[in-house]
């Protein structure tokens, strides 16, 4: 190994081991109160070296965000199955994805937060590698997504007139917001209204399939 490959290979495991820190330190109770310092403490690196890999406090959210869609990818890809209809494979993703946000929690809140970070800092023109990185390995989960969609059109189990990626997107979208709901209030809609957890989703399934099957003639 070069000296040269050598340094890069330092650089990356240096990086990681401090998205790693930051993990536990976000992760914590009141993570987002966290600081710098306290990245730096868990990491058991000097201030000075942390803001060599990361620039804010914000690039680290975008580099565990990186990694939550990692997740995300990994598991929609495990999921795909070409013997299946589009129609069939589009729920199994979305099913994916509640699982995701039911098995790692604190990335499906990390996510959250990178998705709009990335969305803002473009809009601004902010140039950040980790931004540039949680976008398009956000991109790659959209995009399996889209694929789906489009090959559904194709075999004529989701309606013809839908846009893919503006589906994919409002799919997406309410996804997130249904998560989220359940979260937040699924203990209140349980003990208050006698909704179980499992019938919100089942619920919602429900409806984003009756919203993508075709309806009537193209």
């Amino acid at each position: 190994m070069g000296v040269a490959e050598r340094k890069v290979r330092e650089k990356q495991r240096r990086l990681n081991d401090i998205l790693d820190a930051a993990e536990e330190v976000f992760f914590a109770a009141d993570g987002l109160q966290a600081s710098m310092d306290d990245v730096a403490k868990k990491a058991e690196v000097s201030k000075g070296t942390l803001y060599i890999y990361f620039k804010n406090k914000k690039s680290l959210y975008l580099g565990i965000g990186a990694r939550a869609n990692a997740v995300v990818h990994e598991m929609f890809q495990s999921v795909l199955d070409d013997s299946k209809s589009g129609i069939e494979q589009m729920m199994s993703l979305v099913d994916a994805y509640y699982e995701f946000s039911q098995n790692y929690p604190n990335y499906f809140k990390i996510k959250s937060l990178s998705d709009g970070m990335t969305a803002k800092a473009f809009q601004e023109d902010i140039d950040d590698p980790l931004g540039q990185q949680c976008q398009e390995s956000g991109m790659a989960c959209a995009n399996i997504m889209c694929s789906v969609m489009e090959r559904g059109i194709a075999d004529g189990t989701i309606c013809s007139r839908l846009n893919p990626f503006l589906a994919t997107a409002l799919v997406w979208a309410q996804s997130n917001g249904v998560i989220t709901l359940i979260k937040v209030k699924g203990e209140h809609l349980k003990n208050m209204m006698g909704i179980s957890v499992e019938s919100v989703w089942e619920e919602f399934r429900t409806m984003i399939r009756r919203a993508l099957e075709p309806t009537g003639p193209s």
